[in-house]
């Protein structure tokens, strides 16, 4: 009874301190939806802002002069320019792309515009009364633009009423600097609809999941309570604990992970990010924890399933590799990589659970071997045009597993040898759920061992082929993993290239941008002997966020990553130079501007040098990305005098002292 008692107190207080968070977390992820509606709004804006500027000088006064009646249609300009306005329109994503012009009786007449239906595409026999009793925002508009301004709807107060389109228009000017008409986009109104329906079903969502939560964790208790007084068996009233709770633990911590990585971005005291970090690594062991029980639960209820995508073999390769390369080191264990350089580069299939199945099955391989080494292979077999079994086969010289035990080895919360391997933790789900996610995705997994020799499991998984180029490239080059220098950096080999340095650049500022935690740490480590200011972050967003903050001598870009990928995110950089040095200045780009001004040394240029960091390094991914805005080019794994080129290139002269 002391022990139940014990066990008891201890839920207690977790429900306690679970239910303080959940409060917590309902505040603040309250705050962030509103946040993001509100985003949403000013970067729809900022998109109709920048597409009506650009319509307003793809035409000029001149060719818009040529249609001033119907029979101006016949013209063969007419579809030269209508298809001029359709390649516009895809180019910058909008519906519509019009022109208009004040007609000089109370009306706006219509020009033309990319629509495709001939009963409401826009020609020179259309007309529109500026003073409409019914549409005051037109009356008060059209003078707006006519003065030389630039008009976007005021989202802020949208609604659904307003007919279905989002406007921005712009003026076009004669040579004079006159007005001469108006160049207009629309969107759809769909994205800020469907964004603020969303958000108050995640608000509905989150009250009724937070009630829920509370109530089911109440309602858990009680019943574990009854179940372990009645029942002599602990570790079965435990289970059915377990799995009542684990449920409502899961949502909250999740939430607790991703607000502390939140918090330790922002400028707070040395103190407090230490209990917040701690906090985070404590949550993140417990989530661990809680979602092996919650695949395992899920797997048995029939509810896994799996989600195909594009993904990059490289990537996945490469993070699971570098992740598992520091623990080896931790434990000064050899690593073994040997991966088929002819394997395609670009492959269809779930690849969080392919790269959950190769972690489980090489983090086992690690906590079960002392000395030695563990070995990571990866080849495949092409199945048909567009198919390949991938073959992962992890092999190490741990301690093996008995003859007896192997037909056991994919069981349910097994684990052999307890005494010997009591200092080892672990579920015992790690190999259940590899088992069964391998047949979810229609592959296997198998095990051959020799007891106190070492193990080798092989998983084999078809996949679908969308890129057929080797990961070597064209010239069958070995492929290596860029985790070379995640084992560089823990071995602080980053140290010997302080003699490589020949400067550093403590006034200097770089913007490291990559979706993967580790990889930072590595380009950060190697650029640390320079001693200039780093910041690193995991998205595209989050660096023109910051930006719009900072003023950077070089950002190193990233490619493939969710969301908004490193092609898309130096586009969106080049896009904002461009307003800024055109004076055409918006929310963004007139942040962007003043603290480009406020810090940028005299004779400096205004455009800020992009190099993409990327594995990518199959023949012409340089000239793609120097096409795509960026200006020069790093490989994974880095060479740390490629890097020093490209630092000593880019790094302003005057920021460059002398090492020593």
């Amino acid at each position: 009874m002391q022990s139940f008692g014990l066990r008891r107190n201890m839920v207690s207080s977790l429900f306690f301190i679970s239910t303080l968070l959940v409060l917590l977390i309902a505040i603040v992820v309250t705050v962030y939806m509103n946040r993001t509606v509100k985003m949403v709004e000013i970067s729809t804006q900022n998109h109709l802002r920048a597409s009506a500027m650009a319509a307003s000088s793809l035409l000029d006064a001149e060719e818009l002069d040529r249609f001033h009646t119907i029979e101006d249609m016949e013209r063969p300009e007419w579809e030269i320019v209508r298809a001029r306005l359709a390649k516009f329109a895809e180019q910058y994503q909008v519906l519509y792309v019009y022109y208009w012009r004040d007609y000089g009786d109370g009306r706006i007449q219509y020009i033309i515009d990319n629509d495709t239906d001939p009963e409401t595409m826009a020609n020179p026999d259309m007309f529109y009364p500026i003073d409409d009793p019914e549409d005051p925002v037109t009356s008060a508009v059209v003078p707006y633009i006519l003065a030389g301004n630039i008009y976007t709807s005021d989202l802020g107060i949208y609604t659904k009423s307003w007919g279905g389109l989002i406007s921005g228009v712009a003026p076009v000017f004669n040579e004079d600097g006159t007005v001469y008409c108006a160049a207009g986009v629309d969107l759809s109104d769909e994205t800020i609809i469907i964004q603020r329906r969303n958000m108050t079903i995640l608000r509905t969502v989150l009250i009724c999941a937070l009630t829920l939560s509370l109530f089911a964790g109440g309602a858990g208790m009680w019943f574990y309570d009854q179940k372990a007084r009645q029942s002599e068996n602990a570790n079965r009233a435990k289970s059915q604990f377990l799995s009542a709770m684990s449920h409502e633990i899961r949502t909250p911590m999740n939430a607790v992970i991703g607000i502390s990585e939140l918090v330790l971005r922002e400028n707070i005291s040395p103190r407090v990010q230490d209990y917040i970090g701690q906090i985070k690594q404590a949550g993140a062991g417990l989530l661990a924890i809680i979602n092996d029980i919650l695949d395992f639960s899920k797997i048995e209820s029939g509810k896994m399933e799996v989600h195909s995508a594009k993904y990059a073999l490289p990537s996945i390769l490469n993070d699971v590799i570098t992740i598992i390369g520091i623990r080896l080191h931790e434990k000064s264990l050899e690593f073994k990589v040997d991966v088929d350089s002819s394997l395609p580069y670009l492959l269809f299939g779930d690849e969080i659970r392919i790269r959950q199945i190769l972690l489980n099955l090489l983090n086992n391989a690690v906590k079960y071997t002392k000395e030695g080494y563990i070995e990571f292979k990866v080849s495949g077999k092409i199945t048909g045009k567009e198919s390949i079994d991938i073959k992962f086969e992890i092999s190490d010289s741990g301690i093996g597993i008995k003859e007896e035990d192997l037909k056991k080895i994919f069981g349910d919360f097994v684990r052999f040898d307890i005494d010997k391997n009591r200092s080892i933790e672990g579920t015992g789900l790690g190999l259940a759920i590899t088992y069964n996610l391998c047949r979810l995705m229609g592959g296997n997994v198998s095990v051959t061992s020799v007891y106190g020799k070492g193990s080798t499991f092989a998983v084999v998984l078809p996949q679908k082929i969308l890129d057929a180029r080797p990961i070597g490239g064209s010239g069958g080059e070995p492929w290596h993993p860029a985790s070379a220098e995640a084992a560089a950096y823990e071995n602080n080999l980053s140290k010997q290239a302080d003699s490589d340095v020949l400067f550093t650049a403590p006034d200097a500022r770089i913007l490291i941008v990559d979706d993967v935690s580790i990889n930072l740490l590595v380009a950060e480590g190697l650029l640390a002997p320079y001693k200039m200011q780093i910041d690193c972050c995991t998205g595209g967003a989050e660096a023109i966020s910051l930006m719009e903050k900072n003023r950077y001598d070089l950002v190193l870009m990233d490619h493939l990553m969710p969301e908004m990928n490193g092609i898309e995110t130096t586009a969106r950089i080049r896009t904002l130079e461009a307003q800024a040095a055109d004076g055409s200045l918006h929310s963004q780009s007139e942040k962007m501007n003043k603290e480009r001004e406020k810090h940028k040394p005299q004779g400096s240029l205004s455009r800020i040098p992009v190099v993409a960091l990327t594995a990518d390094a199959i023949v012409g991914m340089k000239e793609m990305f120097l096409e795509n805005g960026f200006d020069d080019y790093l490989s994974k794994p880095i060479e740390i005098s490629a890097m020093h080129a490209i630092i000593k290139k880019w790094i302003p002269k005057e920021k460059q002292l002398v090492a020593g």
